[in-house]
């Protein structure tokens, strides 16, 4: 164990403790996330201590490893003698059954076995909850997932099939499973799903693919809803759009549904019944700072959007997780200021692991990281990725780096400033909240900004090397503060 690390006491009774920062040393080692990590080593114990016949089944090949680990995670909430009791029923018989026959007899065993069946059904009571989460593989399509009460869930498919009859009755085509998706995006919209409800109640009613009534007879058209009015209720969409995208018709990023198309987009701005408001594009690795421990809100805004996740290697926490901090990636100290180049989304283990593992973490670019554990293995993150090498420039998208150059230059040019200024300045950190101090910095780091340009556009290019462009189009251009 390293200084400062902790035994972690396991969460799954008769399992051995584990020091504390091993899913951080096992994850990136096998190419995944900490979590993922946690979940491997935990299951992989509860066979070797809770479940000793399959463990010797899937040592020996007669049970897959991920079945073996499934049935093993459906029994982690049993006390561990009525798990070894559960195991000597089933173990033996295991091999020789198919994976749903097995999880179906785990199950039933599980809920016969436990002694608090009832008493964990109030408790996952507490764990309802409802998650939104872009499609991997399909553009503009969001994946829905929830734990309801059951008898809630009943009536919610109960009313999914209403809906769904309703518009496959109105000419709607698809799949019986479409209608089901397209009646619960109709939900999303009460008033309209009260009047697609509704059309049951008369002669003559039609439905038509746009959500209107119609009467077949009269041929007037009974909803007078518009199809544009869609979201009254304050729903907000984020789109991340460039102007080189829009001409291109390449479409844009939407948070929480990930790459859409142009047409997608036309629709899903069309049917917006709120503002749109058009923000400035923000360079998010254009350095920010305050002079204070906390960063502020814009702040926080522009790491967790310029990173997008925890930035441990393989990690797919969400930024914007509660479960997820700004961490300083060089420990602040009294006096000094808080930079977004400084700045990183982790989890508290991840934090704790930087502060007392000996996990070493250095922000070379703003948004790229060189993490280094405890054994030696060193790799990049960012918000495109985990590399075991220094990602290049183009993946990076390193236009950052000449803003990295000013700020290089202008703490070298604090550095020189704090001696002259502080006898004027005593007791206030060498001067560093004096304007004047500030913007004499500012003008020294503007001349060796320009200077370090100079340069570089003079000295004749190394062999093989290209020039950067950022640098070529950014020389004449004051820095950004």
């Amino acid at each position: 164990m390293l200084f400062g690390e902790h035994l972690l006491p396991p969460s799954i009774d008769g399992l051995p403790a584990i020091a504390e920062f091993f899913g951080h040393e096992l994850g990136p080692a096998l190419g995944i996330s900490p979590d993922a990590a946690w979940a491997l080593v935990w299951d992989v114990l509860s066979l070797r201590h809770r479940h000793p016949i399959l463990w010797e089944q899937t040592l020996t090949g007669g049970v897959e490893v991920w079945l073996a680990r499934k049935a093993a995670a459906a029994c982690r909430a049993l006390p561990a003698d009525l798990a070894r009791e559960l195991d000597a029923e089933l173990g033996p018989r295991i091999p020789h059954w198919g994976p749903r026959k097995t999880m179906s007899e785990v199950r039933a065993a599980h809920a016969r076995l436990d002694p608090e069946a009832e008493a964990k059904r109030q408790r996952a009571r507490r764990s309802r909850r409802v998650d939104f989460a872009p499609h991997e593989d399909a553009e503009g399509i969001t994946r829905v997932e929830a734990l309801l009460d059951a008898l809630d869930a009943n009536h919610l498919s109960g009313t999914v099939n209403s809906l769904a009859d309703v518009l496959r009755r109105g000419g709607v085509e698809g799949s019986a499973d479409e209608l089901r998706a397209a009646a619960l995006g109709h939900l999303a919209h009460p008033d309209r799903a009260a009047r697609l409800l509704r059309a049951d109640l008369f002669d003559g009613a039609n439905v038509t693919p746009d959500g209107h009534i119609v009467n077949t007879k009269t041929g007037e058209i009974v909803t007078d809803h518009d199809r544009h009015v869609r979201c009254s209720h304050g729903a907000q969409v984020i789109v991340h759009l460039s102007g080189r995208d829009l001409a291109k018709r390449a479409g844009a990023e939407v948070e929480g549904l990930g790459r859409i198309t142009h047409d997608h987009l036309t629709e899903l701005l069309s049917s917006c019944a709120g503002r749109v408001t058009v923000r400035p594009v923000v360079d998010l690795a254009a350095p920010m700072s305050v002079s204070a421990y906390r960063p502020t809100a814009e702040m926080v805004w522009r790491v967790k959007q310029r990173d997008g996740r925890e930035m441990f290697p393989f990690s797919q926490r969400s930024a914007q997780s509660r479960w997820i901090d700004l961490d300083h990636t060089e420990p602040w100290r009294t006096g000094d200021f808080t930079c977004t180049s400084n700045l990183g989304p982790n989890s508290r283990r991840t934090h704790r692991a930087q502060t007392h593992g000996a996990f070493i973490t250095v922000q070379e670019t703003p948004g790229t990281f060189r993490w280094t554990t405890p054994l030696g293995k060193t790799y990049w993150t960012n918000a495109h990725g985990t590399f075991s090498t220094r990602p290049s420039d183009v993946v990076t998208n390193e236009p950052c780096r000449t803003t990295e150059t000013i700020l290089a230059a202008l703490l070298r040019a604090a550095a020189g400033c704090s001696g002259s200024s502080a006898g004027r300045h005593s007791g206030r950190g060498s001067g560093r909240g004096s304007g004047d101090c500030i913007g004499q910095r500012a003008r020294v780091a503007h001349r060796a900004f320009r200077a370090e340009q100079r340069d570089k556009a003079s000295a004749p290019p190394a062999t093989g090397s290209v020039a950067d462009p950022w640098d070529s189009d950014l020389a004449d251009q004051p820095p950004p503060f």
